[in-house]
């Protein structure tokens, strides 16, 4: 997707492979860790934290002492203990159904690289604004679940940040728009869920960020029901490039794409 990105995935592949085991299960830097052999601080680089709820987080996490570390399957809502990991820089939570309170996470300040995936509950992503040294950010729904934010505006403060990710994505006010003032941005991903103006006025506002949905419309990389592009925007059309009649249609919302951009750029 992205070197950032790439570069935050194998860092996190330090910490090995979770089992099916429907009990929590501790993996650091690759090695399975007994969690009832030793009441000691769990040390090392990176870990990978699975199957766990409100009653056994707390007690694993106040242990931890590691730079990067994955949660996945969390059942419960209740992250507190993440303040004693003051030594993160890079932090993963993989489908949590009931977390909704990331306040928390404000207290993370080493963080470079955060990923929110599959955690439908937050709405409120005010504590991100804390996270002034943060160069990767991903927060996106799941197969099932959006995830959600009251705005977005939280975002606007992180200078460092680099590769932004949001994708199955509800913002219920404000839209994209808060993150024009991000001019670090290298590279940025969104799906094809809000207003196409919002697309158009982040294309005026970021020119230096790569962005597909920067563009009238998307060539897709295969097919879908015989259509090879998606116009940007919500309840925007995919077409068949090839058509003469799509032809048509498609130069419309061409036009009508760079006369937002155009407006866009006259009020700047």
């Amino acid at each position: 997707m992205h070197p950032l990105i790439d570069e935050m995935q194998s860092a996190m592949e330090l910490a090995g492979a979770d089992s099916t085991e429907d009990r929590p299960k501790l993996h650091i830097d690759g090695k399975r860790v007994d969690l009832s052999a030793s009441s000691k601080r769990l040390t090392g680089i990176a870990a990978r934290l699975a199957s766990v709820n409100d009653k056994t987080f707390g007690p694993i996490a106040e242990r931890l002492d590691v730079e990067r570390l994955i949660i996945a399957e969390m059942r419960g809502g209740d992250i507190s203990a993440l303040a004693h990991c003051r030594r993160l820089t890079h932090l993963n939570i993989t489908w949590a159904p009931k977390l909704h309170d990331i306040s928390p996470l404000a207290q993370l300040d080493r963080l470079e690289c955060l990923e929110l995936t599959d955690t439908p509950k937050i709405t409120d992503i005010s504590a991100l604004s804390n996270l002034k040294k943060l160069r990767v950010l991903l927060y996106r729904g799941g197969i099932w679940n959006a995830n959600r934010a009251e705005t977005l505006e939280p975002l606007a403060g992180l200078d460092r940040l680099q590769v932004l990710v949001l994708q199955n994505l509800r913002v219920s006010s404000g839209g994209l728009r808060p993150l024009a003032v991000l001019s670090g941005l290298r590279a940025l991903f969104l799906s094809n869920q809000f207003d196409t103006a919002d697309y158009a006025y982040l294309a005026v506002h970021l020119p230096r960020t790569t962005c597909d949905k920067f563009a009238p419309f998307e060539v897709l990389s295969s097919e879908i029901g015989g259509c090879d592009v998606l116009v940007t925007g919500k309840r925007k059309p995919f077409l068949d490039s090839r058509k003469p009649a799509d032809q048509v249609r498609l130069e419309k919302y061409v036009q009508a794409f760079e006369k937002l951009k155009a407006r866009f750029s006259a009020e700047a």
